[in-house]
């Protein structure tokens, strides 16, 4: 195709070159011109200041006839006069097929784009640097006039392409399952990685477009649908951190996050999912969780067998008590006053010993599973202090307790006795050799927070045994006197129960602090203890 080339009107395009400044012809103009000059301006600064590369190609031969300072930068051209009247197949410094443009498809591309009014095509070419430029070339036509030209706007896709290389092969290497679902298309998904085909027994391929009913059973792909639909929702990011999945090795569980993305206008869009396989991770942790509950159930043994002696001398006395009232209800039948008294007494026996036993049973209990409810925390003390007031006793170490509120605590009332009981037997053995023996019990609220304190007479505890203290299998007592595990396993139940415990450093005496938060539901009393033998 031809056409009578008219170089002016082709460098007016964009030309950086020579003569008045477009100010000073603006001012001399009529107002016609001054707008034709003025528009001229404004595309001349839109030339020169685009990012992407600009060229104008001119007939009969095609060569450039003007450029942008980008193109020159991206070909890197030192002027603009050195790349005027060049091909765009004379580019290349090297003649290499695939560093330029070849003079063979040139006028391929130019046809069509002058056939059609505008081409868009692919080029790699390599700079002066020896560098390879991913370029994305649309040729447009120009009519001006009764002239055709040809702009090539020219945009360099390396650092996207290698971006996009480095994307694809993170997202390939990852080891957690990465995959996109479209809310526009029934949440049907759009991209899986190459750990979610592995998980999943499928290829992306079959996977793409169909939506999680087409793989899941439906229990499942309820599930999972519901959950994509609350993380846009919400428009928050969503961490799951347990969901059962059916795949070709059997059921896995899985950590997913979920991640909702909205388009220009706040419409739900794409939904990005990122999911580990815990399956391990979870079995393994209820294996633990099986030892812990052994652990426990072992050292409430070891605490039964320690307080066995005192306990069946808690129960000998009312034993006793009933026995001699009995002995002595056959001698006064003429005296009811007597009589009444007796029987009084050999009631009062009969709690005691009911109190004792509903406390054994309670704190024998296996407790494999946790049972929280709300417990006044002043009374689980006073059932601890019965177990380990025979104790208390044998060793002459008085304990008292010093209540300042009537707290109210959600937890496991065995635990908690089970706890209780551990560190006030330590601190009677801690202080049993020593002249001056006590232990305090005191409980507080302060701002919400239930404090319950068990302070004992000894000097305190040492830093550097202080840090190790709540290790399993670490303990100070002799050996034979104990395992270790004590203090450890309390740890591990007041964890589950959101309570901390900690050794106050600052105190004169030996000092373990507990830390509960408030219970703020409906108090309701524990249930009082039997009255009556079974």
């Amino acid at each position: 195709m031809k056409t009578k080339r008219n170089q002016n009107t082709v460098g007016e395009i964009g030309s950086t070159n020579g003569g008045p400044s477009e100010t000073e012809s603006i001012g001399k103009q009529n107002p016609v011109e001054k707008k034709v000059a003025e528009d001229r301006a404004r595309l001349h600064a839109l030339f020169t200041q685009c990012v992407d590369s600009i060229m104008t190609l001119a007939p009969p031969d095609w060569k450039f006839t003007s450029c942008n300072p980008a193109a020159l930068k991206l070909f890197e051209v030192p002027h603009e006069e050195a790349f005027l009247n060049l091909g765009p197949w004379e580019l290349s410094p090297e003649k290499q097929p695939d560093g330029r443009l070849s003079s063979e498809k040139a006028p391929e591309m130019i046809d069509k784009a002058m056939t059609f009014g505008s081409h868009f095509f692919e080029w790699d070419h390599k700079t002066l640097s020896g560098k390879t430029i991913n370029c994305n070339v649309l040729l447009s036509r120009l009519d001006v006039g009764h002239e055709s030209y040809l702009q090539a706007t020219v945009r360099d896709l390396t650092q996207e392409k290698l971006r996009g290389n480095l994307f694809q092969t993170v997202l390939q290497n990852v080891h957690s399952m990465i995959f996109v679902k479209d809310y526009r298309n029934d949440l049907a998904f759009s991209l899986l990685n190459k750990a979610g085909e592995d998980l999943l027994g499928v290829k992306a391929e079959q996977l793409i477009g169909k939506n999680d009913y087409d793989f899941f059973p439906k229990e499942q792909a309820d599930f999972f649908t519901s959950k994509d639909r609350q993380v846009f929702e919400s428009k928050t990011v969503l961490r799951i951190d347990q969901e059962a999945i059916d795949t070709p090795r059997g059921k896995r569980i899985l950590q997913t996050y979920k991640v909702p993305t909205f388009d220009q206008n706040g419409d739900p869009h794409l939904l990005i999912g990122i999911s580990n396989d815990i399956t391990e991770e979870y079995q393994m942790k209820l294996n633990l969780e099986l030892e812990r509950a052994k652990s426990v159930k072992n050292a409430k043994l070891v605490s039964l067998g320690e307080m066995s002696a005192g306990i069946a001398h808690e129960i000998n006395n009312p034993l006793a008590i009933i026995a001699g009232s009995v002995s002595v209800l056959s001698r006064c039948l003429d005296n009811p006053e007597k009589i009444k008294l007796k029987i009084e007494s050999i009631k009062k026996a009969c709690a005691r010993i009911s109190k004792i036993v509903s406390g054994l049973k309670k704190f024998s209990r296996s407790g494999e599973k946790s049972n929280l409810s709300p417990f006044s925390l002043n009374s689980i003390v006073k059932e601890v202090l019965v177990l380990t007031e025979n104790k208390s006793r044998r060793h002459d170490t008085p304990i008292t307790l010093n209540e300042k509120s009537e707290s109210i605590i959600l937890c496991d009332e065995i635990e908690i006795e089970q706890v209780l009981v551990n560190l006030i037997v330590n601190a009677i053995d801690a202080v049993k050799a020593t002249s001056d023996k006590w232990v305090n019990v005191s409980i507080h609220e302060d701002q919400g927070i239930v404090i319950l304190r068990i302070t004992d007479s000894g000097p305190g505890i040492p830093e550097n045994i202080r840090e190790r203290l709540f290790e399993p299998f670490f303990t100070t007592k002799k050996v034979g006197e104990g395992t270790g595990l004590g203090l450890s396993i309390c740890r591990g139940i007041l964890d589950e129960h959101k309570a901390a415990i900690k050794i106050i450093p600052d105190c004169p005496n030996t000092c373990f602090e507990i830390r509960f938060k408030a219970f703020e539901g409906p108090k309701t009393a524990p249930p009082p203890p039997n009255e009556t033998l079974e």
